[in-house]
């Protein structure tokens, strides 16, 4: 078969192959980014660093100077003079007698404009122990 010609044929140009992967390329990094972008945790918002603060334990203030309940919510008066939630307290560390200091690490995150508290942030306890 003389003139028989080969049965595979390129219809587009190798610009034009190019041209296309290219356009994927870049749409695919698009969605990704758009992927990232969507899907970022909403409490980077907030700035937390991790710290030891000493003190002692006391039924946090509340805000304001209206109506209050009678409830004790636990945080920590830290030697500094500000006071702080805790969250995660470990049961070996039992705050029945609020005289006794303690030091406490974990991670301060700043506290919500709708907590009814006046403290400088909320503590997430890693360690405590009393001093």
């Amino acid at each position: 078969m003389k003139g028989m010609q080969s049965a595979v044929t390129f219809r587009y140009p190798r610009r034009n192959i190019l041209a296309v992967g290219l356009l994927l390329l870049f749409t695919g990094l698009a969605f990704l980014a758009l992927f990232k972008l969507v899907t970022l945790d909403s409490t980077n918002d907030q700035t937390s660093s991790y710290v030891t603060i000493t003190g002692n334990p006391v039924c946090l203030p509340h805000k304001g100077n209206g109506p209050h309940t009678l409830e004790c919510a636990i945080g920590l008066k830290g030697d500094d003079g500000r006071y702080y939630a805790l969250v995660n307290v470990p049961d070996n560390l039992v705050f029945s007698d609020f005289s006794s200091r303690v030091k406490v690490q974990g991670i301060l995150t700043e506290p919500s404009s709708s907590n009814q508290y006046d403290i400088s942030g909320s503590l997430t306890v890693s360690s405590a122990a009393k001093q």
